[in-house]
């Protein structure tokens, strides 16, 4: 076995064992909670970054757009995708 041949080897197995000692990356777990109605401003948080607030059922089932303790809820039909 010439040299060129071992170091590859070696690398190969050293590489293998960082593998085998890595340890998964752990994520925190979300625990979700049922819908609710929101009755009040404070029911909405405006505490970090908003992504979207949709009021969904669309106008033909009554879902107007509305602002809640600044955050401005839009419109969207039941079966949107929009996200």
């Amino acid at each position: 076995m010439n040299k060129n041949t071992l170091l590859r080897k070696l690398a190969l197995a050293g590489g293998f064992a960082a593998l085998l000692a890595a340890q998964p990356a752990l994520a925190a777990t979300i625990v979700w909670q049922g819908a609710e109605n929101i009755s009040g401003v404070n029911d909405v948080r405006v505490s970090g970054t908003l992504v979207a607030a949709y009021s969904f059922g669309g106008t033909a089932a009554g879902a107007t757009a509305t602002t809640v303790n600044g955050v401005p809820f839009v419109t969207a039909p039941a079966n949107s995708t929009q996200g």
